[in-house]
């Protein structure tokens, strides 16, 4: 009682295509496949999911074999099936395992009734049905948290702030205004901060990152688009205040900038901070990295730069049904890690064609789910772009604040270190 192609499907478009293994665990659990072989190879992706490990034939092979079980799966020429079977509708069979293992399961319950003498009464009977519905697969009901159990964690939440006795419950930004309306960056939140080109986005998340680091933060950078080396030297002009030209040119003759830089590579070396500049990367491998370096040192924040540089998860599909992938799945990194995510967006044109150019949510490229997936939407503006002036002054408009408060908070952009300051 179950459907073979359907399990077979599921398994197959796991090893294809990582980036469907996150939702297919959200529908499946192991139990669920019929076909014991399935079991064992379903327990093993997730449990290289779990380890941050890609999820293949090879992997899948070399875990299966390590644990003696490869040849009882049926062999590597099994698992070479199973991954020629590329269908994009994994969401839909995983569904369908879902609903022959339910049957199953209501099976059981009437073959176990069947057999059982339960004629002392309508009344018992019926409670007895109902009590093996209801303990069918404690499982899919433990997720529920009893009321008491809610609040008394809430309440050692609470507790803590108190005791902690700071305005700050989450990760500063090292721009005070902007605190003053997050409370700092908060576990589990997806932020996205989303500007035209050119506006600061990439200073502006080196920014966080390197205020985060300096509170003992540890923090994983994702960059797609610029190379560590660039990055090593932004990071460089930003902490010893010399100009990112001279940094970048070499031209340090002064002794005394010389020496800032050298004190600022010492400093920025001592700093809980990791940098992935690996090119072509897709969300499936931001995800699995993410959970390796977070076991691995305890990253408290995840930034990446930026959303429409990440290898789109089914290139058959259109742009905005992608991004909405790359979103969801972001989001639930952040909640399954309960770290704060920020991503870089870039915005569309859109903007610019307006005589009031301050970007608006729409402005977000392929919005939909970009937007619906974002806990705070923060959008970069600088009117100097668009004029012939050097004016410094920077714009944060926070347009999307999930718990919270929306507003504009002014900040500062330093041309010469290509970084930013509080507002004055």
């Amino acid at each position: 009682m179950f459907d073979l192609q359907a399990e077979q499907a599921v398994l197959g478009a796991i090893m294809f295509n990582n980036g469907a293994l996150p939702s297919i665990l959200s529908i499946l659990e192991v139990w669920d496949f019929y076909d014991s072989r399935h079991q064992l190879i379903y327990h093993e992706a997730k449990s290289l999911y779990d380890e941050g490990e890609p999820v293949d034939l090879v992997t899948m092979a070399s875990n299966l074999n390590a644990i003696g079980k490869l040849e009882e799966v049926g062999g590597n020429i099994y698992l070479m099936d199973l991954s020629e079977m590329t269908g994009h509708g994994y969401q839909s069979h995983a569904r369908i395992v879902k609903d022959w293992s339910e049957k199953r399961d209501l099976q059981q319950i009437g073959v176990g009734l069947a057999d059982s003498k339960f004629l002392e009464g309508v009344d018992k009977t019926k409670q007895e049905i109902l009590d093996k519905i209801l303990s069918l697969d404690n499982s899919r009901f433990g997720k529920y948290q009893e009321s008491e159990s809610v609040m008394n964690d809430t309440m050692d939440h609470v507790d803590v702030l108190l005791e902690r006795g700071e305005d700050l419950t989450g990760i500063p930004s090292g721009f005070p205004r902007l605190d003053a309306i997050t409370f700092g960056f908060q576990p589990s939140d997806l932020v996205i901060l989303a500007a035209r080109p050119s506006m600061g986005k990439t200073a502006l998340g080196l920014s966080f990152m390197l205020e985060a680091a300096r509170s003992g933060v540890p923090v994983g950078f994702v960059s797609i688009e610029m190379a560590q080396k660039q990055l090593g030297l932004r990071l460089l002009a930003m902490e010893s205040g010399v100009e990112a030209w001279k940094i970048k040119k070499g031209f340090l003759k002064n002794r005394d900038d010389y020496n800032s830089v050298l004190s600022a590579k010492k400093v920025l070396g001592d700093m809980p901070f990791h940098i992935d500049s690996s090119p072509k990367q897709g969300i499936y491998d931001i995800s699995s990295r993410a959970k390796m370096l977070t076991n691995k040192h305890d990253i408290g924040l995840i930034i990446v730069d930026y959303l429409q540089f990440i290898e789109e998860p089914d290139p058959k599909k259109n742009t905005n049904y992608n991004m909405g992938q790359i979103s969801r799945n972001l989001k639930m990194v952040a909640k399954e890690l309960n770290i704060p995510i920020i991503a870089l967006a870039q915005l569309s044109r859109e903007c610019e064609k307006r005589t009031d150019k301050r970007p608006v949510l729409s402005d977000l490229r392929d919005s939909g789910n970009i937007e619906q997936d974002a806990d705070i939407v923060i959008m970069l503006y600088r009117e100097a772009q668009y004029k012939d002036d050097d004016s410094t002054e920077t714009e944060l408009l926070i347009r999307k604040h999930r718990n919270g408060e929306t507003g504009m908070v002014r900040i500062q952009f330093d041309k010469e270190t290509v970084s930013f300051k509080s507002g004055s």
